[in-house]
């Protein structure tokens, strides 16, 4: 081969490989930048940036559209930064993009109504939507949800910053339907403004009155809620020695529970009322006299005060809240006339502070 036929095939395959890298060059190239910008767009959205837009042009990442503060939207800036793309092959194309802000705008946004909702579902997943007026707030609320519910018991979907709130509590209103929530089996805890709802299933009447008795909404704030309680129909039982045994065994050595000095029970006894009142209902045939005891503290008709109004709260509850028929329900109150333990220490007069259950024969 001549030397003139040697350069013509040089200056040939010089120009194939130009052509090559003419075409590969530049495709890789619009492929890493629209790896780059699908990645960027999906932190924003992932970091509750929903109304960002990114337009990538080359290796320039644009941010557009807007922000409701000047904090979010430096944060949203630095975010966009320090985002790589793991899909961009080599480890220079995944961190070569730069940032530009293209008009990222803040926005005051204006809601009404203000709401938020916290959905569980029967699987135990819980999904958190609505409005929180700052990054504060914010970053408050969504730590309550992870003591609630652990540090991935719950999604995030969008939970986003927005004037409008009805007033400064709302944050606390959030924190108290979020821990409701998580005493259901499954359902619903609402806000739109100073209006909190919440529905679905709880496991039990008990469960139920402890949830509403230690409810604690903000000043102002109105609720309501529609909570569902299973029926379960346990069997029958026949003789007064078997009903006896089953309130027995349903109180066990358990107490119920009073306020100092007064006749209202205390919440944490309602899951105890709950027991009792499925073994009543077992025993359809009988009727089951409430009694009411007190220790020696106080004088004599005191005592018997107190112990009457005790014996009737209990019986009233039972009738009222767990739908045991007032005609297999009495209620009478002792006083201390009937101590089972010295009244001279602590633990004896305990003892005598308490409630018992007596089955007898319906007439």
């Amino acid at each position: 081969m001549s030397n003139r036929s040697r350069w013509g095939l040089v200056t040939v395959i010089l120009a194939i490989i130009a052509l090559v890298i003419s075409v590969v060059g530049p495709w890789n190239g619009l492929t890493h930048r629209d790896e780059m910008g699908a990645t960027l767009q999906s932190a924003m959205q992932s970091n509750g940036y929903n109304d960002v837009v990114v337009t990538m042009s080359g290796n320039v990442a644009a941010l557009s559209g807007g922000v409701t503060t000047q904090d979010r939207k430096a944060s949203a800036l630095e975010l966009a930064k320090n985002t790589v793309c793991e899909k961009c092959s080599g480890k220079k194309a995944r961190s070569w993009h730069e940032v530009r802000d293209d008009g990222l705008a803040v926005k005051t946004v204006n809601a009404s109504p203000y709401t938020f909702s916290a959905i569980k579902s029967e699987d135990g997943t819980v999904v958190f939507d609505g409005y929180v007026q700052n990054d504060a707030e914010k970053s408050d609320v969504l730590a309550h949800a992870a003591s609630v519910y652990g540090e991935t018991g719950f999604t995030d979907k969008v939970i986003r910053i927005v004037v409008g709130a009805p007033n400064a509590s709302w944050g606390e209103a959030v924190k108290q339907q979020m821990s409701s929530l998580s005493q259901l089996d499954s359902g619903q805890a609402s806000l739109e403004n100073l209006n909190a709802s919440l529905s679905g299933k709880i496991g039990s009447a008990g469960a139920k009155a402890a949830l509403l008795g230690a409810l604690a909404m903000p000043q102002d704030f109105a609720f309501a809620e529609t909570l569902q309680v299973p029926t379960v129909v346990a069997p029958v039982v026949s003789t007064q020695e078997g009903c006896q045994s089953l309130f027995d065994k349903a109180k066990g050595s358990d107490r119920i529970n009073f306020r100092f000095g007064s006749a209202d029970v205390d919440s944490s006894s309602f899951t105890l009322l709950d027991k009792i009142s499925k073994a009543a209902k077992q025993c359809p045939d009988f009727v089951v006299s409430v009694e009411g005891h007190t220790d020696s503290d106080g004088s004599d008709s005191y005592n018997q005060t107190l112990s009457d109004q005790r014996a009737a709260t209990v019986a009233a509850y039972l009738q009222v809240e767990q739908n045991v028929p007032a005609a297999n329900l009495t209620s009478q109150g002792f006083g201390e006339t009937k101590p089972i333990a010295p009244n001279t220490t602590s633990e004896g007069k305990a003892k005598n502070r308490r409630i018992d259950f007596i089955v007898t024969r319906s007439e």
